[in-house]
């Protein structure tokens, strides 16, 4: 009974948002529903964060990136076979260059970090490749971090939370 509650609440939140969506794409009312019919473990694929970029709309979810085409409605996936660092995207943002930057939330103690995609090239920025990402584990017991939020300002600088 909890197991269909939580896909309620999830299912909700994913229509709540793409609902908001649809006004900002078609604000004089046409209403579209982009959805990629997916399930994965009882669970409705869930967007944890979006990005609009001409006429794509990227969104992040549990499962990688898909980006759909708003002119015919298709999409694409990305996963950690096309080059993310992790499936779990849990915030993103396209910069002034057309940069997308993927945050990843950490998932039991594994991988953490970033991956920015641009021009068919992705790169991975990890603890590892990244000194700054390396001190705030260690000052952090361990716990390391999740990217929240991507922000990029006037100057084309990207802030991470």
């Amino acid at each position: 009974m909890l197991q269909q509650g939580v896909i309620m609440k999830a299912f909700v939140l994913c229509a709540m948002v793409l609902l908001c969506l649809a006004h900002l794409v078609y604000p004089e009312g046409k209403w579209t529903l982009y959805t990629t019919g997916i399930e994965k473990e009882h669970y409705a694929e869930d967007i944890s964060s979006i990005a609009v970029e001409g006429n794509y709309i990227w969104t992040g979810t549990h499962w990688g990136v898909v980006r759909w085409n708003r002119t015919d409605g298709t999409f694409k996936r990305f996963t950690t076979d096309d080059g993310l660092l992790l499936e779990g995207v849990s915030a993103m943002a396209i910069d002034h260059n057309g940069v997308k930057w993927f945050g990843h939330y950490r998932a039991n103690g594994g991988k953490q970090g970033i991956t920015s995609y641009h021009d068919s090239i992705w790169k991975q920025f990890t603890p590892e490749t990244v000194p700054e990402m390396a001190a705030y584990d260690s000052t952090h017991f361990g716990w390391g971090f999740s990217i929240g939020s991507i922000v990029v300002d006037h100057e084309n600088t990207l802030y991470f939370s």
